[in-house]
């Protein structure tokens, strides 16, 4: 986080500079999916937000990591005092639950299918199941518990749907990531590390001001090594604009981290 305490003034001029024309084509040709850098992104962020605190019991937030993060199963939906926000977190942001008419929305099942299926092993009938499964499901009130209770039994049903679409699946994952080879970046590699491998050779000279949190000149490169950074770190949104929300969150997080250590 000290990277973007550091880097912020500049990086946003760096940004808002840097031709959008490229990444726009790019959205448009790809539809509205989601890719698994997002859904893993999904699952994390609801998971700082929502998992027990690390000052709670170790073994509640453990167990938090190991159902939220690491299930591909029916413990997914292990129900404790905090699975119904983090479900509701993450069926908002994978865009699967619309919250303001409290429906399911289920346009992003097609379209996940019909981004990834090849990697997949579904048919299109398992994918209609699931839609018309959730069309026909009703959410009671706008609470956390009542879209749980409503989406248990479906996705007890459609456990293996649910995780093939949203490409938390192992299988899928694998096959996708060994196609895509060093394009997209792997779970275990950070975005940094991401970012300095697709690093252009110009910029190689300056790697080390860089490594310090520092902008050497300002060139085109300079300003795509940037964006790479920013969008590994989800700091903006599709359209190319700066998540200042995220970026507010992350340094609230950050000074509150701070703060705990220095006590």
């Amino acid at each position: 986080m000290q990277f973007m305490l550091t880097l912020i003034p500049p990086l946003l001029l760096a940004v808002i500079r840097t031709s959008s024309g490229d990444h726009q084509d790019k959205l448009e040709s790809a539809g509205d999916h989601l890719s698994p850098d997002d859904t893993l992104f999904v699952h994390l962020r609801c998971f700082e937000l929502f998992a027990a605190a690390s000052s709670d019991q170790s073994s509640d937030r453990e167990r938090d990591a190991s159902d939220w993060l690491l299930a591909t199963n029916s413990s997914y939906m292990h129900k404790t005092d905090r699975s119904p926000g983090f479900l509701n977190c993450v069926l908002i942001k994978l865009q699967l639950f619309d919250d303001h008419q409290q429906i399911f929305s289920t346009r992003i099942l097609r379209n996940q299918h019909r981004t990834y299926g090849s990697w997949m092993n579904l048919s299109q009938e398992s994918v209609k199941s699931f839609i018309d499964d959730l069309d026909r499901t009703e959410i009671q009130t706008s609470a956390f518990e009542s879209l749980f209770a409503a989406f248990e039994p479906v996705f007890r049903r459609h456990t293996s749907t649910f995780f093939q679409l949203f490409l938390r699946d192992p299988i899928v994952l694998e096959n996708w990531y060994r196609e895509k080879g060093s394009n997209e970046r792997k779970p275990n590699e950070t975005v940094v590390d991401f970012c300095e491998h697709h690093m252009s050779e110009v910029l190689r000279s300056d790697i080390c001001i860089i490594r310090s949190y520092q902008i050497s000149n300002q060139t085109t490169e300079m300003e795509k090594h940037i964006d790479c950074i920013f969008r590994g770190f989800h700091y903006l949104t599709k359209s190319g604009l700066i998540d200042v929300l995220l970026l507010n969150c992350n340094l609230y997080s950050e000074n509150s981290n701070s703060y705990q250590l220095n006590r």
